[in-house]
């Protein structure tokens, strides 16, 4: 049995997810098909713009938000940057939560082929 009320916990985490990165998180509640408890799903875009998603399960273990909020805490940047520099990171595999906001795509007219590079402003 959970503790907690999933549609709250749905509008927790989406007001969190629209404070770190606005209209790019849809939060919502699926029901596992093994055990019948709720999941907290969090659904975003992906490098190639299609949608994924995280998810934590609302079982007897589940407190709150907090963990799952963490995942997309450490990818705010991420989330918020353009399909082209989401693509660059996959192809130069840079993990989501490396990727900082100071890094810029940058055109490096140095490489033959025209190619992108990021850039740190650290």
């Amino acid at each position: 049995m959970i503790k907690v009320n999933p549609k709250n916990e749905v509008l927790k985490a989406q007001a969190l997810c629209d404070k770190i990165a606005p209209g790019k998180v849809k939060v919502y509640v699926a029901k596992c098909p093994d055990r019948g408890h709720p999941i907290l799903c969090g659904e975003y875009e992906c490098y190639d713009g299609e949608k994924t998603s995280w998810t934590e399960q609302m079982d007897r273990y589940y407190t709150d938000c907090k963990l799952f909020m963490m995942f997309f805490e450490q990818r705010k940047d991420w989330l918020n940057a353009s399909i082209k520099v989401k693509a660059f990171c996959s192809d130069n595999s840079i993990h989501p939560s490396e990727y900082k906001s100071d890094m810029v795509l940058i055109d490096t007219n140095m490489d033959p082929a025209g190619g992108y590079g990021l850039e740190s402003h650290i």
